[in-house]
């Protein structure tokens, strides 16, 4: 699945479903995203979410803490 990394696929996918949550009447979208998350971050970004709050701490992994990023799409 490595061919298919920044191809757009990703991008039209989720626009697709975001247009579709819109014509059925979803009003607001809601994503948890890794600080340390980079990619998925910009991803989000580039798709118009906002970030809307942030959770300290939320985990640790191998004994290094990461904040959650709460975005959030009003539709």
């Amino acid at each position: 699945w490595k061919q298919f990394r920044n191809t757009g696929i990703g991008t039209r996918l989720a626009r697709l479903s975001i247009e579709q949550g819109r014509q059925i009447g979803i009003e607001r979208l809601e994503v948890e995203v890794f600080k340390q998350n980079k990619q998925a971050m910009d991803f989000y970004n580039k798709l118009d979410f906002e970030i809307e709050g942030v959770k300290k701490k939320a985990r640790k992994y191998h004994g290094v803490y990461d904040d959650i990023i709460i975005m959030g799409l009003v539709l």
